[in-house]
């Protein structure tokens, strides 16, 4: 699902964005975003990185990228 708007003014500036959920090796999933110029070309099983982005002291966002994307 891709998000083009967003009831938080804090998330504007990362509009759009496509919702993901991924399967990490060690088993457990994990709910992220993948912000929608990388999210064109998504395909189930892709090899993928999480990166963490801290949005306030206690908060940590996970975006997420296809591994053969350049790290931002």
């Amino acid at each position: 699902m891709t998000s083009h708007f967003t009831v938080d003014r804090g998330w504007v500036g990362e509009l759009p964005y496509t919702t993901i959920v991924v399967e990490l090796d060690e088993g457990p999933r994990l709910v992220g975003a993948m912000r929608a110029t990388e999210g064109d070309d998504l395909s189930l099983g892709m090899p993928v990185r999480i990166v963490g982005e801290t949005k306030q002291d206690d908060f940590v966002f996970f975006w997420v990228e296809p591994q053969n994307a350049p790290t931002t």
